[in-house]
């Protein structure tokens, strides 16, 4: 999903995996951002991690999920590579 940062507030964006297929890697685009200096990572991984928030509920390794802090708005979105574990 695309999300938004604005000043001074953290904001996640999860990428998921069809039912059944694992992340093998996944990061995220910085679509736009009118801060000085770039916004920073908070976290970056695949779900579920120890920070859990937004809480997610779905399989292990199956989403990966980027927060971000901004001191303006930034928008952005994670994406997955994912493998398909076909059933």
């Amino acid at each position: 999903n695309i999300n938004t940062t604005t000043a001074g507030v953290t904001a996640t964006s999860i990428a998921t995996c069809e039912t059944g297929d694992v992340v093998i890697e996944g990061g995220y685009e910085i679509r736009s951002t009118t801060t000085t200096p770039s916004p920073f990572e908070i976290q970056e991984g695949p779900l579920p991690t120890p920070l859990n928030s937004p809480p997610f509920t779905g399989p292990s390794n199956s989403a990966y999920q980027v927060t971000l802090f901004s001191g303006g708005t930034t928008v952005f979105q994670a994406y997955a590579y994912c493998f398909d574990n076909s059933p």
